[in-house]
């Protein structure tokens, strides 16, 4: 297979499947840690690290999700 050359249809197919209960958990998640390091961000806690990974990944899920 040519490194550019999107896997076979079956391939796809249970990559898909075998990721949907992360994706899943991602989906549920992320935002809601996302929402909480904020608040914790607005009182001044220093969680800027986190809640910069935090988003990116949500965001990475996301477009993912929308790919899919």
């Amino acid at each position: 297979m040519q490194p550019s050359a999107r896997p076979p249809c079956h391939a796809a197919a249970l990559i898909r499947e075998q990721y949907a209960s992360v994706a899943a958990a991602a989906t549920s998640a992320l935002p809601t840690a996302s929402r909480t390091l904020q608040d914790a961000a607005d009182r001044g806690i220093d969680v800027t690290d986190l809640l910069t990974r935090t988003k990116r990944r949500a965001s990475k899920n996301e477009r993912s999700r929308l790919r899919a």
